[in-house]
């Protein structure tokens, strides 16, 4: 949320919010100056954001790799002898032995 947030004040916020609104020669260059620090993609150049967001990336690929590593019945995928073995789960310790 805070990411969204800072990149929202960064790219869509008005005069008015940051408070760079002038009447006079003076003022105008203030408020100039206000606008290049408070608006502004150079604003999202802090190391808090950045750090932040690399953080979000990570997650969300990590969260994305295990979505897609669980089956369609919900389990995740696991070792599973049997299957290798080719052989009932059910199976007795003799037709265990004999096609291992």
């Amino acid at each position: 949320y805070s990411i969204i947030k800072k990149v929202n004040l960064a790219l869509f916020t008005s005069e008015e919010d940051i408070g760079a609104i002038s009447r006079t020669s003076a003022g105008k260059k203030k408020s100039a100056d206000l606008k290049k620090t408070s608006r502004g993609l150079n604003t999202l150049n802090s190391p808090s954001f950045i750090i932040s967001l690399c953080l979000a990336v990570l997650f969300s690929v990590i969260f994305v790799w295990l979505c897609l590593s669980i089956q369609s019945n919900g389990e995740v995928n696991s070792f599973d002898p049997f299957t290798i073995l080719e052989i009932d789960s059910g199976a007795a310790l003799k037709e265990i032995k004999k096609a291992y």
